[in-house]
């Protein structure tokens, strides 16, 4: 999942295997739920981070290292 922010009543679906958000910190709604989830995430990314993914795009996402790949 790759949104530009993530809203209290957002919950991660069973099929997401990871979070990625422009705005946020570690902190963030999406990085606690994530973290409560056992699921990689990365948050904070640049703000045009979005211009370079397309629906359906595979991402790569390295939680630990806070990498994401746009393939």
């Amino acid at each position: 999942m790759v949104l530009d922010k993530v809203k209290p009543s957002a919950a991660l679906a069973a099929m997401v295997k990871g979070v990625i958000v422009v705005h946020g910190g570690v902190t963030s709604h999406a990085a606690i739920t994530a973290r409560e989830n056992n699921k990689p995430a990365v948050v904070g990314l640049p703000e045009n981070f979005l211009e370079h993914v397309r629906e359906g795009q595979m991402v790569e996402l390295n939680g630990d290292d806070g990498i994401v790949v746009v393939n």
